[in-house]
């Protein structure tokens, strides 16, 4: 995990298959973009795919209503009827990433559980905030001096669990 020296919680490089967005954080991306906007919309697709809307769409002179969706696990024919896990349908009926600190999500993206290290409040995840702080690793007193792995210092000196796909 690569962290900016000043403020750990800030992500400075992400992994494979991740965008570095302007709030710092990693956000999956399509495999058919090339190159990206900093908001995260495609500006580039691959060979046989155009961008519309910021995603990549199938280019296909018969019938150029056919968009191909990355995030889609199952089809029926050019029709996409389940999304891949930590995505679900927008307005449009094609597939999103949800909240990446989420476990699971409901169809309409809300958090329904949270992985280790966060908790959830009004369909989001976010942080644990209780009196010791559960991603230390060391205390001295009351007081943490050292993190947990995968966890860093914030601003107020409590560990947060960083970003899994930042690097």
């Amino acid at each position: 995990m690569l962290y900016n020296g000043t403020n750990s919680t800030k992500c400075l490089k992400c992994s494979p298959q991740f965008l570095l967005t302007n709030q710092s954080t990693c956000v999956r991306i399509s495999p058919l973009c090339l190159q990206y906007s900093p908001n995260g919309n495609c500006l580039l697709c691959d060979a046989n795919f155009t961008v519309s809307s910021g995603i990549c769409v199938l280019k296909d002179s018969s019938n150029t209503s056919q968009k191909f969706d990355p995030l889609c696990a199952r089809f029926n024919n050019t029709k996409c009827i389940k999304c891949s896990f930590g995505a679900y349908f927008n307005a449009n009926k094609i597939c999103i990433l949800g909240n990446p600190l989420c476990k699971e999500i409901n169809n309409v993206g809300v958090c329904l559980s949270c992985f280790p290290g966060y908790v959830l409040k009004d369909g989001n995840c976010f942080t644990q905030a209780i009196n010791l702080d559960p991603n230390c690793n060391t205390f001295e007193g009351s007081r943490c001096i050292r993190c947990s792995r995968g966890a860093a210092f914030d601003s107020n000196g409590r560990c947060i669990v960083m970003d899994p796909n930042c690097k």
